[in-house]
């Protein structure tokens, strides 16, 4: 009797797992061809098992905690998170590091790194994404499915738009992006296929992106002999060199994860404090 129980929970439990990789294959070619809220939706619902790398820059500021507190209780919402987050200082922050210690739960973790580096570079956050890079590289196995994401800690993101990115992002996805000035940036569709960017300034790139809105596969980064951001960059041209000479990506290669301006889930946002009439970030 306890034998044909425990075959049938076996033979139960490779149905589902059978069923589960049908259901994540079907979704992602069908999102190829046709974009379909229904099928977005399906797709969430699927554990695709695939880590999101989240890697963002931080410094210390008033405003340093409540944004991290924030960008934290978005990223609580998904599994499989591994938070990338990368003091410009010599040392960590005993504080921060206290008020994001309850992230570290379930599937999610926080690494918490630092990195000063004395420049007159004005690309800002190029040596910590570095260093945040590394620690990938360095850390994870060679063939591992990923998603790698840019997240700087003064942005507003939406959790279940960054889970469109965590299981959808087999080499590249492209999304919208929203400005403090009530623009938004971000691929132009047709069909399934990103035909060009909008935005609000070209300056002859190739990716005309921000930073926040471009996610890509930890396996196609590897590709590349491990690419790393150029710190010599002008100023504006950092995603551009990325995506172009670091990842020889080609924009057929990204796929579109937001098709309209409702469907944006990262937003550029500012908070201040005010002092003697002045705002200050």
């Amino acid at each position: 009797m306890n034998s044909k129980i425990i075959l049938v929970a076996v033979f139960l439990s490779t149905s589902i797992s059978w069923i589960t990789l049908d259901i994540v294959f079907n979704s992602r070619q069908e999102y190829r061809n046709s974009y379909d809220g229904s099928i977005v939706k399906k797709f969430k619902r699927t554990e695709t098992g695939r880590k999101l790398y989240v890697v963002t820059p931080t410094y210390n500021r008033r405003t340093q905690i409540p944004d991290l507190v924030k960008m934290k209780q978005t990223l609580m919402h998904l599994s499989g998170v591994v938070w990338l987050l990368v003091e410009d200082a010599n040392s960590t922050n005993a504080t921060v590091a206290k008020r994001l210690a309850s992230f570290n739960s379930g599937e999610n973790r926080l690494v918490y790194l630092s990195m000063h580096h004395d420049t007159t570079s004005r690309i800002r956050g190029a040596y910590q994404r570095n260093t945040a890079l590394s620690w990938i590289y360095n850390h994870t196995p060679h063939e591992e499915d990923a998603v790698v994401y840019f997240g700087d800690d003064d942005n507003l993101y939406d959790s279940e738009g960054l889970s469109r990115v965590q299981h959808m992002t087999e080499v590249a996805s492209m999304f919208n992006v929203g400005l403090v000035q009530g623009v938004t940036e971000g691929p132009v569709v047709n069909g399934s296929k990103i035909v060009k960017i909008n935005t609000c300034w070209e300056g002859g790139r190739t990716f005309p992106i921000d930073m926040a809105g471009f996610a890509i596969n930890l396996r196609h980064m590897r590709k590349q002999a491990s690419p790393y951001f150029k710190v010599d960059v002008t100023p504006g041209y950092q995603e551009d060199n990325f995506l172009k000479q670091q990842l020889k990506l080609t924009l057929s290669e990204f796929i579109p994860l937001t098709r309209s301006e409702e469907e944006t889930f990262a937003w550029h946002t500012k908070t201040v404090y005010k002092v003697g009439g002045k705002y200050h970030t």
